[in-house]
């Protein structure tokens, strides 16, 4: 069978999927035998908000989630936080609920609330018994589309994160604040996610019903509801409950691109003699809407490889793509004697897999690492990553293919997605550590621009 075929096939298994004719008939797909996908059941409110549910008869609980398409990368210039901070205000009251009441609903049900915001979205959780789901639905309708926005709740809450707020200075966090600031200036991934002391203290209420107006829109969020509970019965709370959600224009994330960098750049941050250095690697990589996504996370996964088992010291690689072009770092820790050896090894091998292509027996193993996580999380989360699908607009055929895709992966890919997204030679790495003793040999590595530690921990 054909790539093509293979293709049209999945997506009439797809099709029947998402009407909730039918759940997949996972055994006759060959290379996917022993993958259990979801049965999706889906609908779409007249202002727009869509409706997921998977349904597990007998359960007892139900959990429904509301993810809104829209995060942390619209924070206003100077105000970073502010979609955490309206994001907690949404506990603050809502609806016919005041912040004492809407506390009391929750706990005397026995009900468990998160609300999360990212740089692409905000998640608000609510779990609890299946006898509870209605009431679940009205606490989320009097959440998202009536919050109260009290001006006093807004001035506790900043109290309780400003007191919060650990002031800390520690290296890990300075170093990864500033390769981000330098990497990325004054685009939206140059500034904290969240909340500093400055900022928060800038953020409004004005600043946080705009956010609210703006983002929060029935077209512009996913109901995903999973459980003891119907798609039938999901449909008519969310009319009777989320049905009065207003829909708007959805802002898509256009941002200008930071500048491209021309050469290497390093920051020293000098520390005592006796403390241990350590470094990030900082730069621009792929996106999660990459043409070449698969391939950008097979070179990520021989990349650590490689580093794990030719570098002396400790090196973490962090890949998390967002929507846009998004942040690659890589941590280095090490004593000082070796710190600049030890940058030069990482830098070295970025090179080298831009270079000449993996091995077979490297791909293989990448695959295979890509492949378990995918599978572990189909089985643990399959909600998570249907909300993905629609946030980064993945394709519904995109769980189905998942694996033939990694595994048409080729050496080839790999090196190209290498000479796409590692940038080896325009780097920004930020080093804290006793520098006198290696400052000479970084000046080799590139141009030293700032030995202050102010500049690090502004």
């Amino acid at each position: 069978m054909s790539f093509r075929q293979r293709r049209y096939f999945f997506m009439a298994l797809v099709l029947l999927w998402h009407v909730g004719i039918a759940p997949f008939a996972v055994a006759s797909v060959k290379q996917n035998a022993g993958v259990l996908y979801p049965v999706v059941k889906r609908d779409t409110l007249l202002n727009g908000l869509q409706l997921l549910t998977i349904e597990k008869a007998g359960a007892g609980s139900v959990t429904l989630r509301v993810r809104v398409n829209s995060g942390a990368l619209f924070d206003l210039a100077g105000k970073g936080g502010l979609a955490e901070v309206t994001s907690a205000m949404l506990l603050r009251g809502g609806g016919s609920y005041n912040a004492g009441s809407l506390k009391s609903t929750i706990e005397g049900l026995g009900l468990s609330l998160q609300i999360a915001a990212a740089w692409d979205a905000i998640d608000v959780e609510l779990s609890g018994s299946a006898d509870s789901a209605e009431i679940m639905f009205d606490l989320l309708g009097a959440m998202l589309i009536t919050p109260t926005f009290d001006a006093k709740e807004l001035d506790a809450l900043k109290a309780e994160q400003l007191a919060a707020l650990t002031n800390d200075k520690s290296d890990s966090i300075a170093l990864n604040r500033k390769a981000r600031e330098l990497v990325f200036g004054s685009h939206p991934f140059g500034r904290p996610i969240k909340s500093t002391s400055e900022s928060l203290q800038q953020i409004a209420k004005a600043d946080v019903v705009y956010f609210h107006k703006k983002f929060f829109l029935a077209n512009n969020a996913v109901l995903m509801a999973s459980g003891d509970i119907t798609a039938e019965q999901v449909t008519k709370y969310s009319r009777a409950k989320l049905g009065a959600w207003k829909k708007g224009d959805r802002v898509s994330p256009a941002f200008r691109p930071p500048d491209n960098a021309t050469s290497r750049r390093i920051v020293v941050l000098d520390r005592p003699e006796g403390t241990e250095a350590q470094a990030i690697i900082a730069q621009i990589g792929a996106s999660r809407r990459s043409q070449d996504y698969f391939a950008a996370l097979a070179m990520h996964e021989i990349l650590k490889a490689r580093l794990a088992a030719q570098s002396k010291a400790k090196v973490t690689v962090e890949f998390i793509p967002q929507i846009i072009a998004s942040p690659y770092l890589m941590r280095v820790v090490a004593q000082p004697s070796e710190m600049v050896s030890a940058l030069n090894e990482v830098l070295a091998t970025m090179t080298r897999m831009q270079e000449s292509m993996p091995t077979v027996e490297q791909l293989e193993a990448a695959k295979a690492a890509i492949t378990a996580r995918f599978t572990e999380q189909l089985k643990s989360n399959p909600g998570e990553m249907l909300l993905d699908i629609e946030l980064y607009g993945l394709g519904r055929d995109y769980l189905v293919t998942y694996i033939e895709r990694v595994n048409a992966i080729t050496p080839a890919d790999v090196q190209g997605a290498a000479k796409a997204h590692l940038q080896p030679q325009t780097s920004v790495i930020v080093v804290a550590g006793p520098a006198k003793s290696y400052e000479t040999e970084l000046k080799k590595i590139g141009g030293v621009s700032s030995t202050s530690e102010a500049a690090i921990l502004k």
